[in-house]
C-alpha cells in the first residue's frame, strides 16, 4: 500500500525545519526552534514528535488534521503559558497493519539460528547490505508492543 502523499508532505516539512533550524542561530541570528521532542504515551500506543517554537515565534495558528489510522498532524498556538508547536502524533498501531509494513515474525536469525526466545520477533533491515560481507539487521517485539 503507498503511503499516503499527505504524510510524507508533513514528514518532509518537519523534518526540513528541524534541519534548518537546528544547525543555525535562525534569521537574523533569533532562535527559531527551541527543541525536537519525542515522547512515546505510557501505554505506547502513540508517539508524539514536534517542533517547540522559541518564544520568538507567537502565532494563533491551530489545529489538528486527521491522516487516515496513522494518526494525526497538529499545530498548536503560542499562549502565556505554552509556545507555539507543530508536530505529528503516530499511532503506533501502523506497525501492525500488513498492509501498510508488510512486517513478518521469524524465531530463526538470518544463519538458521534460533533466537532463542519462546515467542517471535519482527526482523528490520536495510533495503540493500551495507557491503557484500556485511548488513545490519534489528528486531523489534511488535506483537507484544515491547519496544
Amino acid at each position: 500500500m503507498e503511503r499516503s502523499p499527505f504524510l510524507k508532505k508533513i514528514a518532509l516539512v518537519l523534518i526540513s525545519l528541524a534541519l534548518v533550524t537546528s544547525g543555525c542561530k535562525g534569521v537574523g541570528g533569533i532562535k527559531l526552534i527551541d527543541r525536537v521532542t519525542f515522547r512515546p504515551s505510557s501505554n505506547l500506543e502513540s508517539v508524539r514528535l514536534s517542533l517547540v517554537f522559541s518564544d520568538n515565534i507567537k502565532t494563533d495558528l491551530t489545529g489538528g488534521y486527521p491522516i487516515k489510522d496513522y494518526g494525526s498532524f497538529f499545530i498548536n498556538p503560542w499562549t502565556v503559558n505554552e509556545p507555539f508547536e507543530v508536530g505529528f502524533e503516530l499511532n503506533t498501531n501502523i506497525v501492525n497493519d500488513q498492509d501498510y509494513v508488510k512486517l513478518t515474525p521469524t524465531e530463526v536469525l538470518p544463519n538458521g539460528v534460533p533466537i532463542g526466545l519462546s515467542y517471535a520477533l519482527v526482523q528490520v533491515q536495510a533495503p540493500h547490505p551495507i557491503s557484500p560481507l556485511v548488513d545490519i539487521y534489528g528486531y523489534v517485539d511488535v506483537l507484544r508492543q515491547s519496544w
